[in-house]
C-alpha cells in the first residue's frame, strides 16, 4: 500500500503551521505512559538485539527530553547499559535538566529547523554533524499536522542507522477528523485491527511506509496519546501488534501477586533469581564503599575468596597435587 502525498506536502516550511510546544512535570506523567515508554524500550532493544545479535551495544539513542526527563533516561540506562544517549531541545531548562540526569551529550537546537539540500530536506545541521542514531525517541504532544508529518519522515529516512528503531508519540482528538476519516474509508484494509480513530492519524503520517510494528494507545496527561513503533528497512507485512492501555494496566505490570502465573515462570525459579540477585547486589554493594575486597566466580557471579574459583586452571593443578 502506497499513500500519495497530498497538497499539504507542496506547503513550503516556512508557511506551515508550528504546533505550540506545551511541557509536563513529572507529576503529571501518567502511570500508562509508564507502561508504555517501557514496554516501547523493551520491543525497541528487542529488535536492536536482532539486528545486531548482541545483548548490549554502544547503541546510540536521540531523544527529546522535555522537562523531566529522568525517568525516560533511568529507562534507557537500564535496558541499554552502554548506550550513548544525545538530548535535544531547543528549551535551555530541558536541557540541563537532561544533563543532570545523566545524558552524555546535549545539543540545543530546534529540530524542525530543517536544512534543505536541492529539492530535499535534511536534519539540522548540528543533529546531522552527529551521525545517525540507532534509537529515535520522538515524544511530542502536538496533534497531528503536516509539520509532524515531515518531522517523522525527515528523521526516519535520514537521521536512523539501517534496520534502526524510532518510537514517535503524538496526540490526538483536537485536530480535524474528517481528514483521517476520508483515509480510512480509501484505505478499509490497511491496519485493519486499529480503531478507525487511531487507524487515519497512522495513515496520515505513516502511510506508505510498512514498518509500524508495534502501536500503543493511552492517556496522557491531558489528552488521549498513541505511541508507535517502526523499524527502518523493515517490512513488517501487517505483522504488528496493537495494544489499548486500560486503567490498572500499570499497578498489574509491577504488583501482580503472582508472578509465576503473570510472566508463566515456576515460582521455585522466581525464588532462587531472587535469592541470586539479593547475594549479588549487597556483594556489588560493600565493594563499591570499598568495606571488603570482594572477589566474584567468573561463572555464577557470585562472591567468593576461593583461590580455585577465581583461577580455574590452578586450582585444577592444585587439587591434582
Amino acid at each position: 500500500m502506497t499513500i500519495s502525498e497530498d497538497a499539504t506536502d507542496k506547503i513550503c516550511l516556512e508557511e506551515t503551521w508550528r504546533p505550540k510546544r506545551k511541557t509536563f512535570k513529572a507529576d503529571l506523567i501518567t502511570d500508562q505512559k509508564r507502561l508504555v515508554r517501557g514496554e516501547q524500550l523493551l520491543a525497541a532493544r528487542t529488535a536492536l538485539r536482532v539486528r545486531d545479535e548482541q545483548h548490549h551495544r554502544e547503541w546510540r539513542v536521540l531523544m527529546l527530553p522535555g522537562e523531566s526527563p529522568a525517568e525516560e533516561v533511568g529507562a534507557i540506562r537500564g535496558l541499554m547499559p552502554k548506550a550513548f544517549i544525545v538530548a535535544a531541545d531547543r528549551v535551555e531548562s530541558s536541557l540541563l535538566a537532561a544533563a543532570a540526569v545523566g545524558v552524555d551529550e546535549i545539543v540545543q537546537v530546534d529540530l524542525e529547523a530543517f536544512e534543505k539540500r536541492g529539492v530535499h530536506y535534511r536534519p539540522p545541521a548540528k543533529i546531522w554533524a552527529l551521525g545517525k542514531f540507532d534509537l529515535i525517541l520522538m515524544d511530542l504532544c502536538s496533534n497531528v499536522n503536516a509539520t509532524m508529518r515531515r518531522l517523522f519522515r525527515i528523521y526516519f529516512e535520514k537521521a536512523l542507522t539501517p534496520n534502526g528503531v524510532m518510537v514517535f508519540n503524538f496526540s490526538y482528538g483536537r485536530d480535524v477528523a474528517e481528514v483521517f476519516i476520508a483515509l480510512v474509508k480509501r484505505y478499509p484494509e490497511t491496519l485493519p485491527l486499529i480503531p478507525d480513530t487511531v487507524r487515519g492519524r497512522l495513515l496520515y503520517l505513516f502511510g506508505g511506509y510498512g514498518a509500524i510494528r508495534s502501536v500503543m494507545t493511552y492517556r496522557g496527561a491531558a489528552m488521549p496519546m498513541c505511541s508507535v513503533l517502526l523499524q527502518r528497512g523493515s517490512w513488517t507485512g501487517g505483522q504488528y501488534s496493537y495494544v489499548a492501555c486500560e486503567p490498572g494496566d500499570f499497578e498489574l505490570a509491577v504488583t501482580c501477586p503472582d508472578p509465576a502465573i503473570m510472566y508463566a515462570c515456576p515460582a521455585e525459579r522466581i525464588e532462587a533469581l531472587r535469592r541470586t540477585n539479593g547475594a549479588l547486589k549487597a556483594a556489588w554493594t560493600r565493594k563499591l564503599k570499598g568495606l571488603t575486597d570482594v572477589k566474584f566466580c567468573p561463572w555464577c557471579g557470585l562472591e567468593t575468596e576461593n583461590e580455585f574459583w577465581l583461577n580455574p586452571i590452578q586450582g585444577s593443578s592444585s587439587r591434582q597435587r
